[in-house]
């Protein structure tokens, strides 16, 4: 009686799941046929692909499976095709393009960030989770793109690692910026503001060194501290002689 009964379940378990599948495929279908009629009336991908999404966005992981499947080359239109039907999926669509490999990561970013720069978090952990490039180029990219967003992103860095490698990226992508750089960041991480001087000096141009220090100074570190900090970046002692 056990074993018929283990052998119900199964058979139900297994019909459920077929029928599951079933479905899925069916969706995959009629969504590729919606999506390959619209671009072979002359709608362009872009275009069709945001409308399939506007209406249902619900489904928006399979449509961008699919059209970056059928039409991989198009991926930069398939990705501003999703954003502007619904920017929230902003980081679905450089998910989908990372793990579809249809191109390099800061492409994507670059991409993604111009399209909706308002989720430049998002894109920045989508980017994260779905390649191998480090923290600092992903935001070196991101904020060369559009440089407003380094104060956003500081904001939300959840610790010093990730605090110190979105400084430093956000330094290579707009060096003549560091100062101002330095000044948000003390603002965010006061008790971080020896490793912040460091590597603000370390990932800077010499010329700076002296208005990071002043920064620093000015944002409430003592001289000291501060120009210690410099030195372990790199600079030299002399530089604040007259400081």
């Amino acid at each position: 009686m056990m074993k018929f009964i283990l052998f119900v379940l199964l058979f139900s378990i297994t019909t459920t799941s077929f029928a599951m599948d079933s479905v899925k495929n069916r969706q995959e279908k009629l969504i590729s046929q919606l999506l390959t009629q619209q671009v072979s009336q002359n709608i362009s991908i872009k275009n069709s692909v945001s409308s399939l999404i506007t209406l249902y966005p619900e489904k928006a992981d399979i449509i961008l499976k699919i059209a970056l499947g059928t039409y991989p080359r198009n991926y930069k239109d398939i990705i501003i095709g999703t954003i502007q039907a619904e920017p929230a999926l902003s980081a679905s669509a450089v998910s989908a393009a990372l793990q579809a490999n249809v191109a390099q990561c800061k492409e994507v970013v670059e991409i993604a960030i111009n399209a909706e720069p308002a989720y430049a978090n998002e894109i920045i952990q989508a980017a994260l989770k779905n390649s191998q490039d480090p923290i600092q180029n992903i935001v070196r990219v991101a904020v060369s793109t559009e440089p407003f967003i380094s104060n956003s992103l500081l904001s939300n860095a959840k610790n010093k690692e990730t605090m110190l490698d979105i400084l430093i990226g956000a330094i290579k992508a707009i060096p003549n910026q560091v100062v101002n750089l330095v000044k948000t960041t003390l603002q965010l991480f006061p008790d971080q503001s020896a490793d912040v001087i460091k590597n603000a000096i370390n990932s800077s141009h010499q010329q700076f060194d002296q208005d990071i220090v002043k920064a620093a100074m000015n944002a409430g570190v003592e001289k000291e501290l501060a120009i210690a900090a410099a030195i372990k970046g790199g600079a030299n002692r002399d530089e604040f002689a007259k400081l």
